[in-house]
């Protein structure tokens, strides 16, 4: 059975300093406050890893009040 091993700190995954990915999960705004977080995911399967594959998700503050400038009306988001 293949185990995918992932992290979000940007370090490759290896065996003993990640987590293995078992169903969804949820993420963030990381803890440094940044805007980005960096998954890196690959398997491991009959003692042989895959390639990692690298994902830069980017995250967004949410919009609380957004101007139309097409109406000049306000709305709230």
């Amino acid at each position: 059975k293949a185990v995918i091993h992932y992290t979000i700190n940007g370090k490759d995954p290896s065996r003993t300093k990640n987590y293995i990915y078992n169903g969804v999960f949820y993420l963030k705004m990381n803890k440094t406050g940044g805007d980005n977080t960096i998954l890196k995911a690959r398997t491991y399967y009959n003692g042989q890893w895959s390639s990692v594959v690298t994902l830069e998700l980017n995250f967004l503050p949410a919009v609380t009040n957004h101007v139309d400038n097409t109406t000049n009306t306000s709305t709230n988001h």
